[in-house]
């Protein structure tokens, strides 16, 4: 219920605000700019989860000008994959102490490693896209299995295992119930009403 609030509110801000996201690349970095500020600067607000949508709308608007300049973004990154790559890499496993700069290093890397892929994919990874909405729909459940109880109930272990395992779990898993749900969908009414519950 949350994350459909935050959602909610999130389509609302950026429907009021779309005649203005064209407008020009200045204005279009000063409100994402402003968006982080007032992330963290305006009080907390519980009703309708407003301040969780204000925090999550500067990544929203990142989101949205990437998809408005992807090809110089995407060409920029290429020209500098292997240095950038390494050096997001060094940053992320570093586990930065600020949020913000954590975050924005997380993406960098991400879409570096994405770019990267995608020209070495084969025919497989193709494939594989047919899930992403469900890795993206049911990774939480492992993830968090892994990162929470398992991850305190053995404190000595190296929390950089528990990462790794966190993330093979997180994307395996919902990909095999992705697999497997395609083939038992429509079985009957209750596995297409299943499917229909968690958004598949």
């Amino acid at each position: 219920m949350v994350f459909t609030d935050v959602v909610h509110d999130i389509r609302i801000l950026f429907s009021l605000l779309r005649k203005w996201i064209y407008v020009n690349v200045y204005l279009q970095m000063g409100g994402v700019i402003l968006l982080f500020v007032l992330s963290y600067v305006m009080p907390n607000m519980q009703f309708m989860q407003i301040s969780v949508a204000v925090h999550y709308s500067a990544y929203f608007g990142l989101g949205i000008l990437y998809c408005i300049y992807k090809g110089r973004i995407d060409a920029i990154l290429l020209r500098y994959k292997y240095g950038m790559f390494l050096g997001s890499f060094a940053l992320s496993a570093s586990l930065l102490p600020w949020k913000l700069v954590a975050a924005l290093v997380g993406i960098v890397f991400s879409l570096i490693l994405s770019l990267i892929v995608e020209k070495r994919s084969g025919v497989g990874l193709i494939h594989l896209s047919d899930y992403t909405y469900t890795v993206f729909l049911l990774s939480y459940f492992p993830q968090m299995l892994v990162r929470g109880p398992i991850a305190h109930a053995f404190p000595e272990v190296n929390q950089y295992l528990f990462s790794c395992v966190s993330f093979v779990l997180g994307f395996s898993l919902p990909i095999l119930f992705g697999v497997i749900y395609r083939r038992v969908k429509d079985a009957n009414r209750l596995t297409r009403f299943v499917g229909l519950l968690v958004g598949l």
